[in-house]
């Protein structure tokens, strides 16, 4: 018959012995002791998996408070990445966005849904006023997504999967007229390279028939959503 030497009391047992006759003990192969090491050794593992991750775990939770997701349309997308991390900036309008919370709440989903359905490692949301404003900086959110926190580069690896900032200026329909005169017509107001804006300002306000004082570039200020 085959013998084993019980681990916890050495007493010879049959390997088939399910159980030890001396001291009862289930598992003749481990020691108490070892086994507990074994769990340290686990929890150790898991440790270290977390810390390298960066965090970026806990940080991909993070969920605008008050904001709902609206419904928005993509104008632009633009690629970039740095090595073979996949990177984009996508442009996108939303009519219904227009409380702060509600605009960081459509840019984040814009966000995590071209990411997932592109695959890359880092997408970048400009929510605009209108395609007008593309490249004007003039957006009324900007959101950052990059789940394993480590930046456009994969190097900088600070555990922060979000960063969001949203407007709360409300803007007019005249607002919204003005802004796209000026971006349409300022090249030809240039003097120098500079734009003459007094007489800018009056072209748009012959043109909107609106009193010249009313004529100004609204200037959009966002606050950090993810301190």
């Amino acid at each position: 018959m085959a013998l084993t030497t019980c681990r916890e009391c050495n007493r010879k047992v049959s390997k088939s012995a399910k159980v030890c006759p001396g001291c009862g003990v289930k598992r003749l192969g481990f020691k108490r002791w070892q086994a507990l090491i074994g769990l340290v050794f686990l929890f150790l593992i898991a440790i270290f998996f977390t810390t390298c991750s960066g965090g970026a775990a806990s940080a991909d939770e993070f969920t605008v408070q008050g904001g709902t997701a609206r419904d928005y349309k993509i104008l632009e997308s633009v690629s970039y990445g740095v090595g073979k991390r996949g990177g984009s900036r996508i442009h996108i309008v939303s009519e219904m966005a227009s409380s702060q919370a509600d605009r960081a709440a459509t840019a984040q989903a814009a966000a995590k849904a071209y990411l997932k359905e592109h695959l890359l490692q880092q997408v970048t949301v400009h929510l605009e006023v209108n395609e007008f404003t593309i490249y004007k900086g003039a957006q009324l959110a900007i959101a950052t997504y990059t789940p394993d926190g480590c930046g456009n580069s994969g190097k900088d690896c600070d555990g922060k999967a979000w960063e969001i900032s949203a407007s709360e200026q409300q803007l007019t329909p005249l607002d919204v007229a003005i802004m796209k005169e000026w971006h349409a017509n300022k090249d030809s107001f240039k003097q120098h390279g500079l734009v003459n804006e007094d007489k800018l300002e009056l072209f748009i306000s012959k043109k909107l028939r609106v009193p010249l004082e009313q004529v100004t570039l609204p200037y959009i200020t966002r606050e950090e959503i993810t301190k």
